[in-house]
């Protein structure tokens, strides 16, 4: 009877969804970006603090949904390139990192939510250049940040080649560094994305954005593949504030652009 009893404990552990695990712990684990340093104009990436915070509201969302309190929720602050193994590992229970959600979803490593941002890489120009449009820089010298996670250049690469453009891509090892060099001539326009470049043009109004987006990628919660429960809740919650107008209010908070 023992015995009996021990297989069929071990039988509905082994058969619980992510969900009654999750409540059972009573927190949900998120992955989330590190802080990075203290001084935007340092970071690679200057609107790092406002998607930031746009997503800790997200993950609060989900907490009180699941668990019924916002506050049972705990941050795991990572590096990019470890947030993903930590969740196919079952180190934590969701990634909310700005992960652009893959064309051929079948192809990535993990499910994927359906959007809660929407962004895209742009073009910083100097307040009186005279380029508008991306034909314009045929020929020129486009600074970018030298970075391995969030590299613009494969995305820019396919851009310019599909309009049959040439450009220079020149790498710095700072935003504020690439942002220099447009400011000095030595670059006429700095290639990010668009959520860094609104940040920037904010703080230093003498920089102006190039009308348009480039690309435009869809930003999705990173669930591990074979959580369906927790996919269709995470799914529920955004399609949930998305039509309530919280995702465009907490967007206009973080002053964020918001394009869904």
């Amino acid at each position: 009877m023992r015995a009996l009893a021990l297989l069929l404990c071990l039988g509905a552990t082994a058969f619980a969804g992510k969900l009654d695990e999750i409540r059972a712990r009573g927190k949900l684990v998120v992955s989330v970006k590190n802080e990075g340093p203290a001084s935007p104009e340092l970071h690679k990436d200057p609107a790092h603090f406002q998607k930031r915070g746009y997503e800790l509201e997200l993950a609060h969302a989900l907490a009180a949904k699941i668990l019924g309190d916002a506050s049972k929720l705990e941050l795991k602050l990572m590096p990019k390139k470890t947030r993903l193994a930590a969740l196919m590992d079952d180190h934590v229970d969701l990634a909310i990192s700005m992960f652009a959600i893959p064309l051929d979803r079948s192809a990535a490593q993990v499910d994927f939510s359906q959007p809660y941002f929407v962004g895209g890489l742009a073009l910083l120009l100097k307040g009186d250049s005279k380029l508008v449009k991306l034909e314009d820089l045929d020929g020129k010298k486009v600074a970018a940040v030298d970075q391995t996670a969030n590299d613009p250049a494969p995305e820019w690469n396919r851009a310019i080649a599909r309009r049959g453009l040439h450009a220079t891509l020149q790498r710095y090892p700072t935003f504020a560094l690439a942002a220099q060099a447009v400011e000095s001539g030595r670059a006429d326009a700095l290639l990010s994305h668009d959520a860094n470049i609104r940040a920037w043009v904010e703080a230093k109004p003498s920089f102006k954005m190039m009308a348009g987006l480039i690309t435009r990628e869809e930003i999705g919660v990173a669930v591990k593949r074979g959580n369906a429960d927790l996919l269709a809740v995470v799914n529920a919650v955004v399609e949930e504030l998305r039509k309530s107008g919280q995702l465009e209010a907490w967007a206009k908070k973080w002053k964020l652009p918001y394009l869904l």
